[in-house]
């Protein structure tokens, strides 16, 4: 028989080892891995491998009393995954009412503003004399305006012409923001401001509403298209529309 090894002949003045392993090979004994361990154990080294029937049943004749600390130790774990997922679940719906309270207030801060987009901006400007001017045409008393600034110039795309940045004007009380929007057609062009100017529009006078809010009130009107009550609602009042739209959202949701 040949050695499993180096599959050459035994002679007789060769030392060999028997495998009492699956193999029942024959070695020389300078074949063997590890000869002290095949001595004591008398398998071969691919037999004492823990991949030998032996082994495996080793190990799982395990202690019954060692299956039942595992099972508790899953069980605990199991627990404590689940107790995680749920705090994770509370947070997020925290968090989001936190959001939503948050977008609340930075809307009921700006609740008496209006906004202007595309008023021309001269050289020298004094805000308050063009407020005025704006006033006396939509036919609303100067009086309830407390303040008024621009904001930063719009970032226009290359290629574009740039557009004047956008004024806020903050009237003393709702009743009063609403007089302005309500005569805000009377006002289509920056010609009917400055006689000396271009007929370039002054494209809306309208709630100073957050990015968020901005954001809502476009969509609510894009599905106003193909919505006729939204429409309406889009058309008197864009506060009404985005909760409409927010609602009907979440609900086909």
């Amino acid at each position: 028989m040949q050695c499993k090894k180096c599959n050459r002949f035994p002679s007789k003045k060769d030392e060999l080892f028997h495998c009492k392993g699956s193999c029942g090979g024959i070695f020389h004994r300078a074949c063997i891995q590890d000869p002290a361990n095949s001595a004591r154990t008398g398998h071969c080294g691919a037999c004492a491998s823990p991949r030998t029937p032996t082994n495996v049943k080793a190990f799982f004749d395990l202690d019954p009393k060692n299956h039942k600390e595992t099972l508790d130790a899953l069980k605990t774990t199991n627990n404590r995954l689940q107790d995680l997922k749920n705090r994770c679940v509370h947070l997020e719906t925290t968090n989001e009412a936190l959001e939503t309270r948050v977008r609340h207030l930075e809307q009921a801060e700006r609740g008496k503003n209006v906004e202007i987009v595309g008023l021309e901006q001269r050289d020298n400007e004094n805000i308050k004399e063009v407020i005025g001017l704006v006033a006396k045409k939509l036919e609303v008393s100067m009086s309830e305006v407390e303040r008024a600034w621009r904001l930063r110039s719009n970032q226009a795309k290359p290629g574009a012409a740039k557009l004047p940045a956008n004024i806020i004007v903050k009237l003393r009380n709702e009743a009063a923001q609403e007089e302005w929007i309500k005569n805000r057609r009377k006002i289509r062009s920056n010609l009917d401001i400055y006689p000396d100017s271009s007929t370039s529009p002054i494209y809306i006078i309208n709630e100073d509403l957050t990015k968020y809010n901005r954001e809502l009130l476009w969509q609510a009107k894009q599905k106003a298209a193909s919505d006729s009550q939204l429409s309406d609602l889009v058309g008197s009042k864009s506060c009404i529309a985005m909760q409409d739209f927010k609602v009907s959202k979440n609900t086909n949701e």
